[in-house]
């Protein structure tokens, strides 16, 4: 499998996986960072993805353009792989 292929495929499981978690399909996935092992398998990967942040009740209340904006927000998460490049496990990351 070539480099192209294989980023390919790992954008697939992670998309996947995500999608699983969420029970719905992320906005503006990406993959932001990959990291290798020493015999060139993936050892894990940064992946972000747009939600919808929910307004708190005072929010609602007093909701300006400003707020509107920033009513989304990007969520990262690492995802890390087995030696057979098999997703073992999703982390949060903090904003």
């Amino acid at each position: 499998m070539n480099r192209s292929e294989k980023l390919s495929a790992l954008y697939s499981k992670s998309y996947e996986m995500i999608k699983d978690l969420l029970l719905y399909q992320p906005d503006d996935f990406r993959i932001e960072q990959i990291e290798y092992d020493d015999s060139n398998r993936v050892d894990s990967a940064v992946v972000s993805y747009l939600v919808k942040r929910n307004l708190t009740s005072v929010e609602e209340k007093f909701v300006s353009a400003f707020i509107q904006a920033n009513q989304i927000e990007r969520i990262y998460k690492e995802i890390r792989f087995n030696n057979e490049e098999e997703i073992k496990g999703v982390y949060m990351h903090s904003n």
